[in-house]
């Protein structure tokens, strides 16, 4: 596995990562009636719209071939 495919891989898991998060909050939150875990969910879902701008520079800047 070359390290740009490692890098494609790796920046796929940490937004599934982050897609995790996001869910994860909104069960938490609709079970408890708590808000207190709305900030894990802002993060997760900037972190989420981060990695998907940052995986369409790195794919532009690196080619599209794996």
């Amino acid at each position: 596995m070359s390290l740009r495919s490692f890098h494609i891989f790796f920046i796929s898991i940490c937004g599934l990562l982050c897609l995790f998060i996001v869910g994860w909050t909104a069960f938490q939150s609709e079970a408890t009636g708590s808000v207190t875990y709305a900030p894990f969910g802002f993060v997760g879902a900037a972190g989420l719209v981060g990695l998907v701008f940052y995986l369409r520079w790195f794919l532009r800047h690196h080619g599209r071939h794996v």
